[in-house]
């Protein structure tokens, strides 16, 4: 578990290694295809080791909606940071700490 700006960062560059999206996951396959669905196969979950194939196409269908809405909250995190450090504050003096101890307490409650 890194700072902010080191996870931003990690994400941006795990992103940008990635193939390139967006990626799609077909109805009712376990499959995540990318841009060119006919071409190339990103990841493919298994039904047979998951409870369910529902399970394995929900997990399918997060895993390329990931790829196209990770790098878009990144931004957004970077600008609402942005936004925080250039708004006046006397509530909160020190915003590099508020903005770590919310990223820490928003890690903890994803399960992160």
């Amino acid at each position: 578990m890194g700072t902010l700006a080191e996870d931003l960062d990690r994400m941006e560059a795990e992103d940008k290694a990635a193939t390139p999206g967006p990626w799609r996951s077909m109805v009712n396959s376990p499959c995540v295809h990318g841009p060119d669905p006919d071409a190339h196969l990103v990841a493919e979950t298994d039904p047979q080791i998951e409870s369910s194939e529902k399970v394995a196409f929900a997990d399918a269908a997060a895993i390329a909606s990931a790829r196209t809405d990770r790098p878009a909250l990144v931004e957004m995190v970077r600008l609402l940071r942005e936004h925080v450090y250039a708004s006046p504050s006397r509530r909160y003096p020190d915003k590099h700490d508020l903005v770590e101890s919310l990223w820490s307490e928003a890690k903890k409650k994803a399960g992160c």
